[in-house]
């Protein structure tokens, strides 16, 4: 199982100065794994902090400490709230693959190429597949799960799916992912794991000096796909970051998101 989503957002029109990326994950999990360790942990995690399982997590909330988070205006809630959910992201078997977005670079490349979500998309599309293949799971059905945006944005984006699914890609072979849309409201854990795992990357990127707990503990999930140096991919390539697994230093920031 695949589950999706972004960090920032894809206008190349007004560009946030402090935040100029769009970042894009794949959360990728086997379904036996999902099914027996990832959802019954973060179920227990939520009955722990909230008394119920219908909270949804999101990272957003989650930082300014609003609604069902204002919880962790408390120091002593917010302390052990982070540190069990660093240890269960440390625990959860799962891979990443990535693309982030240098807006300002796209932009001056003037190639035509708008909407860095489709960018993104297609490099995230062949990656898990090169990561499928290298499994030995290349041949077998696998559903891609995003979030519902609207309806004229949701058709255009199932458009550039199907066209990268169907053989346009850099693999120059058909990818055998099917997408399925989510209501933004539906409790479906992987995509609030891919969620809890977007921002962090987008913000390592944005300060790489930063002590950033949480980005120690999500690249060593990242999939590092063969004779490349990048454990995430970055476009423009021009403005290649150096962001590899071996060269990070651990940090002891104590937060997850």
């Amino acid at each position: 199982m695949v589950y999706v989503d972004e960090s920032g957002d894809h206008s190349l029109t007004m560009i946030d100065p402090l935040y100029p990326v769009f970042v894009l994950v794949f959360c990728i999990f086997k379904k036996v794994d999902y099914a027996n360790i990832v959802s019954p942990l973060f179920k227990h995690f939520k009955l722990k902090f909230f008394g119920h399982d219908l909270t949804i997590l999101h990272t957003r909330e989650i930082r300014k400490s609003q609604n069902e988070f204002s919880i962790l205006l408390n120091e002593n809630i917010r302390f052990e709230f982070f540190s069990h959910l660093n240890q269960i992201m440390e625990e959860i078997p799962l891979t990443i693959v990535a693309s982030v977005i240098d807006k300002y670079e796209l932009k001056e490349c003037g190639t035509g190429l708008s909407n860095p979500y489709h960018l993104a998309l297609g490099f995230c599309l062949e990656k898990t597949m090169m990561f499928f293949q290298e499994e030995e799971q290349g041949n077998r059905k696998t559903f891609v799960i995003v979030e519902e945006r609207g309806k004229e944005e949701d058709r255009q984006l199932q458009s550039v799916f199907q066209s990268v699914v169907d053989g346009k890609n850099s693999l120059g072979i058909k990818i055998p992912m099917q997408m399925r849309f989510a209501n933004k409201q539906t409790n479906v854990i992987g995509l609030q794991i891919a969620d809890l795992v977007a921002h962090p990357i987008g913000r390592h990127l944005m300060n790489l000096n930063q002590n950033n707990r949480s980005f120690e503990i999500l690249k060593k999930k990242l999939w590092k796909w063969p004779n490349e140096e990048l454990a995430i991919k970055i476009y423009p390539e021009k403005r290649k970051t150096p962001v590899t697994t071996e060269v990070l230093t651990p940090t002891g920031h104590s937060q997850s998101i």
